[in-house]
């Protein structure tokens, strides 16, 4: 639908003139790596290669290793934090214990970043392998120092959908203060209703606008915070917006929070019931993982010659076996 509307909206603007061919126009609409959740492409990235792909080996090579990387992220590393986080959310959070309330909004912290992240390059991988070049949804969220800077690495082609097709047409920051911040609740609370129409999406847009708005109004104020402050300040915002965005309430949402209050009366479920030396490696794993930068043109591995191809296979032969054993599991972003 954003594919779609982006492309009405910029042949109307005059950016391109419309595309003849009713197979290429449909390929566009319906590409199949990633029509579910994205990357969201535009179609002036794609058009040249609508009607003239050259198909090489080593893109083909390059995009199976992405192909690979994405399934571990969301196999080996996605799959094994939802442990910690379904067991915390599915659970009364009125009876967590302080520790396994934090364990399971750090689990889903990590977790829903290598999903979405493992999706996004997958369809990345698979577009690599039949010729076209989608654009980077990610670029390391959890380095920001700052809520507006988390929103320009996180999900960017539908923060860059938002921004281009819905802020600037409101007026953007062009029109006084007052108009930039009714601009940008518009954006979030649109935001969050387009992931669900219940009342903790909406919280969540809200929750994200607020700070947007407060950080715009500090943006020029001679303040000066430390980066490890403002890494901090935005981790546990961001955190704590997760919470809000894996409660199925908003009543939920209010116990959850308690919980990591220490304010609950009733304890029984501790942290010691999920949190065991492996699953500590994986968090730390996680912790190192997304604060690392992957280049799409190189992989991870990818120059190492024969023992690439053998870190490679490991992968591969890891996730099928994980896979065949484990569970249904599917991408969080599915459900929107």
């Amino acid at each position: 639908t954003f594919q779609a509307l982006s492309y009405v909206i910029d042949v109307y603007r005059g950016r391109f003139p419309y595309e003849k061919d009713l197979l290429d126009m449909g390929t566009y609409i319906s590409m199949f790596p990633q029509l579910v959740a994205g990357p969201i492409v535009r179609y002036e990235q794609v058009k040249q290669e609508l009607h003239f792909r050259l198909i090489q080996t080593n893109d083909i090579t390059k995009g199976a290793c992405l192909v690979i990387v994405g399934l571990a992220f969301k196999v080996l590393l996605a799959d094994t934090f939802s442990l910690g986080s379904d067991f915390a959310f599915s659970h009364d959070p009125t009876r967590l214990s302080v520790g396994l309330a934090w364990l399971g909004a750090l689990s889903y912290f990590f977790q829903i970043y290598f999903d979405f992240h493992g999706y996004s390059l997958i369809a990345i991988g698979l577009g690599r392998i039949i010729g076209f070049t989608f654009p980077d949804n990610f670029d390391r969220p959890y380095v920001s120092r700052s809520v507006t800077e988390f929103w320009r690495r996180w999900h960017i082609t539908l923060s860059s959908w938002f921004r281009d097709y819905l802020y600037i047409p409101l007026g953007g920051n062009k029109y006084g203060p007052l108009i930039t911040y009714r601009n940008l609740f518009v954006v979030f609370i649109l935001c969050g209703l387009w992931h669900g129409a219940g009342g903790h999406f909406l919280a969540w847009g809200i929750y994200h606008g607020i700070f947007l708005v407060v950080e715009r109004i500090f943006r020029n104020k001679s303040i000066s915070i430390p980066n490890i402050l403002a890494h901090l300040y935005t981790t546990l915002v961001v955190l704590c917006g997760w919470v809000l965005f894996r409660s199925l309430s908003l009543e939920q949402t209010w116990q959850y929070f308690r919980a990591m209050l220490s304010l609950n009366s009733d304890v029984a479920y501790l942290m010691d019931e999920i949190l065991s030396p492996i699953y500590l490696v994986f968090l730390v794993l996680g912790l190192y993982l997304s604060q690392y930068k992957l280049d799409l043109n190189t992989p991870p591995f990818f120059n190492l010659g024969r023992v690439s191809w053998l870190i490679y296979i490991s992968l591969f032969v890891a996730c099928a076996g994980y896979l065949v054993v484990g569970t249904h599991s599917p991408f969080i972003y599915f459900q929107f």
